[in-house]
């Protein structure tokens, strides 16, 4: 009896297989629309990504409209996952998991948002409007400026540095791949100059260095050590008590200082040294921050009331104090800081290579 039923029930198995192997013609194939609807992913090399573009300011209001209530207005959590913040805290004891200190790739989080969000109506946003979406959760992380534009394009290119791994990667891979110095020099070129070690690359970059690295070693930073904590004293000394001051502006100032004292060597007594202190300072903080760095066909001088006129001016006073120090030092003969070290040497003859080597 037994061995009947076994045989019936391997029958009864056996006769849906059969139909399901039979061709009967019903059906289609499935169009790679309907193929990507169910779930094609999208790789990390952004490869499949559609047309379509976004910004901060519209994935503003993407997340407001569809992902605020359950991920919070400003992607702190709620009854979705948080999405903003939690760098750095991967190996302590309570980790949190976001984009900013966990997701690998830019494209994988624009292929989640497409398919999977929001929650209660997946595959709900237009390409659009997802790449909105990760714009504007991306620069709440800290990852893209506020006036960056998200597209199949831009997108691949986003570096996303979460873990130790893709630090590695970063510190070890051949200079031949990672050009640092080129997107310096997009940006800061106008203002650095061109041979600088800021904006070169491989062994051009490694040849300055080496000019620089020995006043960075040994008894010199002890040296560096002492001025650092003599210039800070002083002006922590000098800060008000009982009221409440802006603290950025004197950061800035023992910081310079410190560069001043230990890389120029130069001393603030002196209404020399005084008036490059103001002009450096100028320089970060009207010229290194200026937003037209980022616009190029917006570079022009058409005089000293113009944006970038203004600009312009304030690099050539600086230029102009720091070739003055530096061909004083020559005059002099004097050996003292990294500056006169460096700047007599006969193979720096541009002035803004010398320039912007001083400054750096």
């Amino acid at each position: 009896m037994w061995t009947r039923s076994i045989v019936i029930l391997w029958l009864a198995g056996a006769v849906p297989l059969a139909a399901q192997s039979s061709p009967y013609g019903v059906g289609r194939p499935p169009t790679p629309e309907e193929i990507r609807a169910l779930g094609a992913a999208i790789a990390p090399d952004g490869e499949g990504l559609p047309a379509g573009s976004g910004t901060v300011a519209a994935g503003r209001e993407v997340f407001t409209a569809q992902c605020s209530r359950c991920h919070g207005p400003n992607g702190e959590g709620g009854v979705g996952a948080t999405l903003v913040g939690g760098q750095g805290t991967l190996r302590s004891a309570r980790p949190l998991k976001t984009v900013g200190s966990y997701w690998p790739y830019a494209t994988t989080l624009w292929d989640y948002i497409n398919r999977a969000m929001p929650f209660d109506q997946p595959g709900l946003l237009k390409p659009s409007e997802a790449y909105a979406a990760v714009a504007y959760i991306l620069n709440m992380n800290g990852i893209i400026r506020q006036d960056q534009v998200i597209d199949a394009t831009s997108l691949p290119k986003i570096v996303m540095l979460t873990t130790p791994a893709h630090l590695k990667t970063l510190f070890t891979s051949p200079v031949e791949v990672m050009h640092a110095g080129e997107a310096n020099a997009s940006a800061f070129g106008p203002i650095v100059g061109t041979r600088t070690h800021f904006v070169l690359e491989e062994e051009s970059h490694l040849n300055r260095r080496r000019l620089l690295l020995p006043s960075f070693h040994g008894d010199r930073m002890h040296e560096y050590g002492e001025a650092m904590d003599e210039v800070t004293s002083q002006a922590v000394e000098a800060w008000p008590e009982g009221r409440p001051f802006p603290i950025h502006p004197e950061l800035q100032q023992i910081t310079l200082q410190v560069i001043i004292r230990t890389i120029f060597g130069l001393d603030d007594a002196t209404s020399r040294d005084d008036q490059l202190r103001r002009q450096l300072i100028r320089l970060a903080n009207v010229a290194l921050a200026s937003p037209l760095l980022l616009l190029r066909p917006l570079q022009w001088d058409l005089g000293p009331l113009s944006p970038w006129g203004k600009v312009a001016r304030v690099v050539e006073e600086a230029d102009r104090l720091l070739l003055g120090e530096i061909q004083r030092r020559r005059e002099a003969q004097t050996q003292h800081g990294l500056s006169a070290q460096q700047c007599c040497r006969p193979e720096w003859q541009s002035r803004r290579h010398e320039a912007s080597t001083a400054v750096h």
